[in-house]
């Protein structure tokens, strides 16, 4: 259960801020100042508390950082940065100048408590809602180019990642712990380490792969379970939270498939590298240098 907190305007230090160095004109003010996001609060209503549960971020303020993740295709890790140093962004999700942003976690798990196809349904619903209003035209730039760009790491399978993370989250606990999350994933550090190497799927048949993908997701969940029920928080518990995140869909108790999610962090040595297509048979596995140019004709970013 999360609680909605009354949203609070921002001071008046930050609005003379943020009106000075932001164009008024641009999308996202128009979009803040021209659609009313309230609607949010009939949709979550029934996940919502007034006066008991624990204090969480507001449902509209959540519902806007969802639309920026969309909108500029996003991870949660690329939206808590955007959301502190991005000031257009900081002023669109109402957060003080000299404030924080929120941790990439809360984000995750209101989507979770929403689930995946509302949170589509209520986005797809504002993007229709805005171009009706005529606040933007088109939710695209016009690529004219694209550069591939290799990264200097490896490409492991899912399984291997998962078992990184989970390796990751060993080393990062203390010595009790460490025995309780092998005990409950039936791992030793032998096996984890074999495990979090990539040669041991590459010579398994389809269905062994599956298996051991689902294995590795049922341990992957009872280490955050044990995580959770210590209230431990690290690098190393968030990361294995967005692998398990972007990359597994429970589909019936202790069963999990695979998500084909395109923004799925793929590396542990490059955590931003991606894996894309140059033609229609050649892939590549790092990043696409983009141009893309405006309405108008001319170049707007690179």
């Amino acid at each position: 259960m999360f609680y909605k907190r009354k949203n609070v305007a921002l001071s008046d230090k930050s609005k003379e801020i943020y009106d000075h160095l932001i164009d008024q004109n641009s999308d996202l003010c128009r979009i803040k100042k021209e659609f009313d996001f309230s609607f949010i609060y009939d949709e979550i209503k029934d996940n919502y508390c007034l006066d008991d549960g624990r204090n969480s971020i507001d449902g509209v303020i959540a519902l806007r950082a969802i639309f920026i993740q969309n909108y500029f295709g996003l991870r949660e890790r690329q939206l808590e940065r955007k959301a502190m140093y991005d000031i257009e962004i900081k002023n669109f999700l109402d957060i003080e100048i000299d404030s924080k942003a929120f941790d990439f976690t809360t984000i995750w798990k209101f989507k979770r408590m929403l689930g995946e196809e509302k949170v589509e349904s209520i986005f797809n619903n504002i993007l229709a809602q805005i171009k009706s209003k005529g606040i933007i035209h088109s939710f695209r730039r016009q690529a004219i180019d694209t550069i591939p760009i290799v990264a200097a790491a490896a490409l492991p399978s899912t399984t291997c990642l998962i078992y990184q993370t989970i390796s990751g989250v060993c080393k990062s606990v203390d010595e009790q712990l460490l025995v309780e999350i092998l005990k409950e994933t039936e791992l030793t550090i032998e096996k984890l380490e074999n495990y979090s190497k990539a040669h041991p799927l590459f010579v398994s048949e389809q269905e062994d792969r599956i298996k051991a993908f689902q294995k590795a997701a049922k341990r992957g969940f009872i280490v955050l379970d044990i995580a959770d029920k210590n209230q431990l928080k690290s690098e190393s518990i968030s990361l294995l939270r967005e692998i398990l995140q972007e990359n597994v869909q429970q589909t019936a108790k202790e069963e999990y498939e695979q998500k084909q999610t395109p923004h799925a962090k793929k590396s542990l040595v490059d955590k931003d590298a991606g894996f894309g297509h140059k033609t229609e048979e050649k892939t590549v596995f790092g990043y696409k240098a983009g141009v893309s140019v405006i309405p108008e004709g001319i170049i707007g970013s690179v």
